[in-house]
């Protein structure tokens, strides 16, 4: 029997580049705050279960829903570690507990000798996730282009380290971080992406920005890069060298007050 003619609009096997890590090479995905890493690598922890480690540098606590900023950030400190549990298998994860409100970076500074030493083995990782340099948020932002760079330093990883991937929560990558890997996820993979997502309910009931609906919406979108696949993860991949060069300013919101209601 001749197999089925193939669809000219999917891509051959060939046509998608080949994951440039080893089949059980080892990741590290840091996060602003709990929820973060599901948001922009969910799919992909799923994918790679027991090679994932996360490290949360902020418990984020709010004093939101008749709840104290102490009392919030142990509730997310609680169901990231339960979402956890089910995202990564044999892999760890970390949580670094910081209570108050925005400017959350001198708060952040205070705890650079727990990062620095979190991140002591770093090299063992094939590449470490970060939120991309133009994302939306403030604090996203700082970790990025200012904090991470000053542990590298710190910890003298400056060359023959781990690869750069930034990843997407807040904002859309472009321009010079344009995506250039993906996460393919077809329906199934999506669906227990934003099952984990759920495991978030102080960050999605009542909450007026519906993170899961929106996430979604962009991982659906993300799928025509990849020739219509169902859903994926866009990342930007870059060297560690070309990383430490980039821009070390945090700035304000670069969208803010470019938006146009049309």
């Amino acid at each position: 029997m001749s197999a089925p003619p193939r669809d000219p609009h999917r891509p051959s096997p060939t046509m998608l580049a080949p994951s440039p890590f080893a089949k059980d090479a080892r990741f590290l995905i840091v996060c602003p705050h709990p929820d973060d890493e599901t948001l922009g690598c969910g799919g992909f922890m799923l994918a790679h279960p027991g090679q994932c480690d996360v490290l949360c540098l902020s418990s984020s606590g709010f004093a939101e829903g008749g709840r104290t900023p102490e009392e919030d950030a142990d509730l997310r400190i609680a169901e990231f570690h339960a979402v956890m549990g089910k995202a990564l298998a044999s892999g760890r994860h970390a949580i670094t507990r910081i209570f108050g409100k925005p400017p959350m970076y001198r708060q952040l500074r205070a705890h650079i000798p727990d990062y620095l030493e979190a991140l002591r083995d770093i090299r063992q990782y094939a590449c470490v996730f970060l939120p991309h340099p133009r994302d939306g948020h403030r604090e996203h932002r700082y970790i990025t282009n200012r904090l991470f760079k000053h542990l590298l330093l710190r910890l003298g990883c400056v060359c023959g380290g781990p690869r750069i991937a930034f990843y997407e929560v807040w904002m859309p990558m472009g321009g010079d971080w344009a995506p250039n890997a993906f996460q393919l996820m077809d329906e199934a993979a999506l669906a227990r992406k934003l099952d984990l997502l759920a495991g978030y309910p102080s960050q999605l009931v009542g909450n007026r920005v519906p993170y899961a609906e929106k996430i979604a919406a962009l991982n659906r979108y993300r799928g025509i890069h990849v020739f219509s696949a169902h859903a994926a993860e866009a990342f930007h991949l870059t060297t560690l060298p070309r990383y430490l060069a980039t821009g070390w300013r945090c700035h304000n919101n670069p969208y803010r007050g470019k938006f146009a209601e049309l």
